[in-house]
């Protein structure tokens, strides 16, 4: 355990380590923990990427897909993180097969490079690695295509069974308010007597047999 001398040493360390102090300086500092960002939660756009060009693309997402509720919302904007890490993750691995980038230069080095060198830096293969964000970040795209196309689904079903019963309700409504038909039974009466007697009596003779 610290003591408190320890402590305060420690403080008036901190407060005198003030960092770069040019331009260039604190740009390299600033990428020096730049993430990659293909598996991270939260805001999908990196401090150094474009937020309107991110905002154009999901509103013409929702302008695509109509999101009517919260979780529809929820999916679509799932949907373009998904994508806009997607694209990233293209700008990286271009890095990483670059041969003419000079990790060394951090001064000139975009922040894809940054990760890009990250990525090559760590253990393993970062092309498998990259695959395997790339697997997931696809993963969650189609996703959260077939949830919100199962919502849509179950949104129309309701309206056109109540469509279907709201029909029958009318049509129903509408034979009932008709007159019932009216039998004439006198007529069917006349329309035999005026038979032939041969006709009569070849039917009596059936009917007898």
């Amino acid at each position: 355990m610290s003591s408190n001398a320890q402590v305060l040493a420690n403080r008036e360390n901190s407060l005198k380590s003030t960092g770069p102090r040019t331009p260039e300086g604190k740009l390299a500092t600033s990428r020096n923990g730049i993430s990659h960002g293909l598996s991270s939660a939260g805001d999908p756009v990196l401090p150094h990427e474009d937020r309107s060009a991110f905002n154009a693309l999901l509103q013409r997402y929702k302008d695509d897909f109509s999101p009517a509720t919260g979780h529809e919302e929820f999916l679509v904007a799932e949907m373009v993180g998904a994508r806009w890490r997607l694209e990233r993750a293209g700008r990286i691995e271009s890095a990483m097969l670059e041969d003419i980038v000079d990790f060394s230069d951090a001064s000139t080095a975009t922040p894809e490079i940054q990760m890009a060198k990250a990525m090559m830096q760590k253990e393993g293969d970062p092309f498998a690695r990259m695959d395997r964000h790339r697997a997931n970040l696809e993963r969650t795209y189609h996703r959260c295509v077939r949830e919100l196309r199962a919502a849509k689904k179950s949104q129309r079903e309701p309206t056109a069974q109540k469509l279907a019963d709201e029909k029958f309700k009318k049509l129903l409504l509408k034979l009932v308010q008709q007159d019932p038909p009216i039998h004439d039974h006198s007529r069917n009466f006349q329309t035999k007597a005026n038979q032939p007697a041969e006709a009569r009596g070849t039917s009596y003779v059936a009917r007898s047999t």
